[in-house]
């Protein structure tokens, strides 16, 4: 007996069998559904792995990237490939009273790296920035270092350029600063 088959105009066997034949029934259905589970799981899985990959790799590039910036704003900042010329020097001032003074020196993303020479205002200060100093670790919501940076910040403490070509900053408004004793961290 021959059954005619839809696509083909040939005639089959009752040996072969029909699509419908072929579906698997109970247990092996759901062995087929986890199969196929499986590898669904298996290609997201290296798909997000080769997307974390690729997005890391950029993370790379982008962070060297940002690393020639700064050398190559340094070199511009130093006068043309370092030829001596001195980078941006601040005044840390309280009003009209000196409390340190920054001098520029080179760049750790995002940050300008600074030398600290502390004035005749320092030790008025210089206890709200050695707790700022100490804050490290998780601070999720930030109230930890608000609680740390607001007793600086109501001190009205301005970084003035000793040049006078910039306009000066407020701490905490315009600029942070970090100071670790002789050392210092600026970002404007």
């Amino acid at each position: 007996m021959t059954v005619p088959h839809l696509t083909t105009s040939s005639a089959q066997t009752p040996d072969d069998v029909s699509a419908e034949d072929q579906r698997p029934k109970g247990a092996d259905a759901e062995q087929l559904r986890l199969g196929a589970a499986g590898i669904v799981i298996v290609a997201l899985t290296a798909g997000a792995f080769w997307l974390s990959y690729a997005h890391l790799t950029d993370r790379f590039r982008m962070k060297r990237l940002a690393r020639e910036l700064c050398a190559a704003m340094m070199r511009i900042r130093l006068g043309g490939g370092g030829r001596g010329h001195q980078m941006t020097r601040w005044q840390l001032l309280q009003g009209d009273v000196l409390v340190g003074e920054l001098s520029e020196y080179g760049c750790d993303q995002p940050f300008f790296l600074a030398r600290f020479t502390p004035g005749p205002g320092w030790e008025s200060v210089r206890p709200s920035f050695e707790a700022l100093a100490t804050y490290r670790g998780p601070d999720p919501d930030g109230l930890r270092f608000v609680a740390l940076a607001k007793p600086l910040q109501d001190l009205g403490l301005t970084l003035a350029p000793v040049d006078g070509q910039q306009t000066p900053l407020q701490l905490f408004k315009d600029c942070m600063v970090r100071i670790y004793g002789a050392e210092a961290r600026l970002r404007y």
